[in-house]
């Protein structure tokens, strides 16, 4: 079963949609990353800069963790996922 859930202001400070519950992280998102090069990866050492990417990216299920910080970004998260704030609290769409 899978449900819509729309990013508008939101706070993760907890896990925000419950997909199948993977324990590892399926994409890494720091809002406050720039690559040096240009890559992107999602892992810890590149993580994406947007929650679009990082949404994109995972697996119906997964999970994406996001590091503190916050992001005007706005979207409809239409697949089944775990997404959780990791070492504080992390805003989107503010």
């Amino acid at each position: 079963m899978s449900s819509t859930f729309r990013c508008g202001f939101f706070t993760f400070c907890t896990t925000l949609a419950r997909g199948s519950g993977h324990q590892s992280f399926n994409s890494r998102i720091n809002f406050n990353y720039s690559s040096p090069f240009g890559f992107y990866f999602g892992t810890f050492s590149e993580p994406y800069n947007t929650l679009s990417n990082g949404v994109s990216a995972v697996a119906s299920g997964g999970t994406i963790a996001i590091k503190p910080g916050s992001s005007a970004e706005t979207m409809t998260i239409s697949k089944p996922m775990t997404i959780t704030a990791v070492g504080g609290a992390a805003t989107v769409g503010h």
